[in-house]
């Protein structure tokens, strides 16, 4: 689910309400109204399967982003929760199907198993003759490695993040607690227009974010594509990820993870500015934790604007942290499920979000989300810029 703010173009909140409330009644008939299918509630994407991409399609559809298309069938099953109608607490009970909290509902697409009715064995028979030639037991020679193919280079899956430090050591490693246990982040990003950052659960990689222009997935592996669509939807990175395995912000075990996270949507940025002939921005620690407390503040008040609630404006509340600031400018959003899809969000907009994203002005920059069960979208973010005085 997502909605962007900025600075310079901030729709109320009324506003939001009202064009939301319109989609919804709209939403509400196309359920009601869908017939000839098999519904499979929370199968939004009509894969056959309920997992996180069903609940980003539904996510993105309720908060009226254009580019989403869903068909027929899955409007019928957009309807998760079985009330008659479509709404964000539609998306939370598909995130909560696939996190185990609540049962999935049957698939009535899955393949039954059918005994079978062919008559028992003669055990009479006499049994074949078997020798050493024809019980081979050693491993296949040659086997074939599950690789992720980007720009023409193998990235291996299914083995230890130490074997990509042979050729070169991260420069930074984090690990963030996930529900499946922990989760290590080796982040390779010297030269941001080659970002690549890989996942690895009990020391076995099983995906990765890379900054790049083509790629090949194995079977498998779920992936999301990052295009720019401003440059003729132009890819320039993809997120790969074994099926089963996810690092979106749902599944965290610990929510003060969120400011480990906030430091893949840093290097995701600076890889996109790259992409455009941009230097790097600095991180920021200061710049950071005043991001995470406005992130904290819409998300434990439910509203997303860049002035807080006691009337104190961005630039204010930078001050207030020690920040002294000769230029500065901030992205806000709600809704997106994991650090790079919030980054893309910002850099595809079509207001002030990608200019502030790929500006020449700001030097330094800091990053927050934070999460609340109860707010109407869940986890919200924000992204802080600035250049200090000459």
């Amino acid at each position: 689910m997502k909605r962007k703010c900025s600075k310079k173009k901030e729709k109320s909140r009324q506003c939001l309400t009202a064009l939301i409330s319109a989609a919804l009644v709209l939403f509400s008939i196309s359920v009601l109204h869908a017939a000839g299918f098999e519904k499979y509630p929370g199968d939004v994407n009509v894969d056959r399967k309920i997992d996180v991409s069903d609940g980003v399609l539904l996510a993105r559809f309720c908060v009226e982003d254009v580019t989403v298309v869903i068909t027929d069938e899955g409007l019928a099953n957009a309807d998760a929760d079985g009330d008659s109608r479509v709404d964000p607490s539609d998306t939370v009970c598909v995130l909560r199907m696939i996190a185990g909290q609540i049962p999935m509902p049957r698939n009535p697409f899955a393949q039954e198993t059918v005994p079978e009715t062919t008559a028992p064995p003669d055990t009479t028979a006499v049994p074949e003759e078997t020798t050493a030639e024809t019980v081979q037991t050693e491993p296949p020679q040659n086997q074939t490695e599950t690789v992720l193919i980007a720009d023409q280079k193998a990235y291996p899956l299914g083995v230890s993040v130490s074997v990509l430090s042979r050729d070169a050591q991260p420069d930074e490693t984090l690990t963030v607690q996930y529900y499946a246990g922990n989760i290590i982040f080796a982040i390779y990003a010297a030269e941001p227009e080659q970002t690549m950052i890989a996942f690895a659960h009990n020391d076995d990689i099983f995906g990765y974010y890379i900054i790049c222009a083509s790629y090949e997935a194995p079977e498998g592996f779920d992936t999301a594509e990052f295009r720019d669509d401003h440059q003729q939807n132009r890819l320039y990175a993809v997120l790969v990820q074994k099926e089963g395995m996810s690092i979106a912000f749902p599944y965290l075990e610990d929510k003060s993870d969120f400011l480990v996270l906030s430091k893949l949507a840093y290097y995701a940025t600076n890889g996109v500015r790259a992409v455009n002939g941009l230097d790097p921005y600095i991180w920021d620690e200061e710049l950071a934790k005043a991001a995470l407390q406005h992130s904290r503040e819409m998300a434990d008040n439910d509203f997303c604007s860049h002035e807080s609630l006691d009337g104190t404006k961005f630039g204010d509340r930078l001050l207030n942290f020690g920040i002294d600031w000769q230029a500065c400018a901030e992205n806000i959003d709600f809704g997106y499920l994991d650090p790079f899809s919030a980054v893309n969000g910002w850099y595809n907009s079509k207001s002030g979000h990608r200019s502030n994203l790929l500006s020449r002005k700001y030097e330094r920059i800091g990053i927050g989300f934070a999460y609340n069960e109860n707010a109407a979208y869940s986890y919200y973010g924000t992204q802080d810029f600035y250049c200090g005085w000459k």
